[in-house]
């Protein structure tokens, strides 16, 4: 059930060597791509990324949450064409947000980190670190990457909070 998923996923930052197949992964963006789209135009695209070399330049970044990357045996950088969307950042927010939870649904974990409208400790830009180095078009968006692997960590059990001091009826 969705509630559970809910109640269940927490970001993980250390995995365990074991690496989600291919095919569950190709078959968990597809779901992730059916997300909300404007006009259909579903313009969000994935780099897998498994190699080391990739993980140590992105671990690279220095910052706060990156340096996990390096021990990730898998990762998805999310990207989007904004030629297609001028909607591209909250369309590829979505979709990344269903392959989470359809990550923790077929029994992974995940970490996510930004890079759109973010950057590295040495104040470079963090989507054209990225750009750069995976030779992303001009034309993409690089909202952020999602590690995935089995968990090898204790986190916290989340709880439910109260609601209500967050809810607003027709007016804030």
């Amino acid at each position: 059930m969705l509630k559970d998923t809910i109640i269940k996923r927490r970001t993980v930052r250390r995995f365990t060597d074991e690496k989600m197949p291919l095919e569950t992964l190709k078959e968990l963006l597809m779901y992730a791509s059916m997300a909300p789209s404007n006009a259909n135009a579903h313009p969000v695209e994935f780099i897998v990324v498994s190699e080391k070399e990739d993980f140590a330049y992105l671990a690279a970044m220095d910052r706060f949450g990156a340096k996990h990357l390096a021990d990730a045996p898998l990762a998805v950088l999310i990207v989007a064409n904004k030629d297609v969307c001028k909607y591209w950042v909250q369309e590829a927010a979505m979709t990344t947000a269903y392959l989470d939870l359809l990550v923790q649904e077929e029994g992974y974990q995940a970490g996510y980190l930004p890079f759109h409208d973010n950057t590295t400790d040495k104040n470079e830009d963090a989507e054209a670190y990225v750009r750069d180095y995976f030779n992303i078009p001009d034309n993409y968006g690089a909202l952020g990457i999602l590690s995935i692997g089995k968990k090898d960590e204790r986190v916290r059990t989340r709880k439910e909070f109260p609601i209500d001091e967050k809810i607003h009826e027709n007016r804030f």
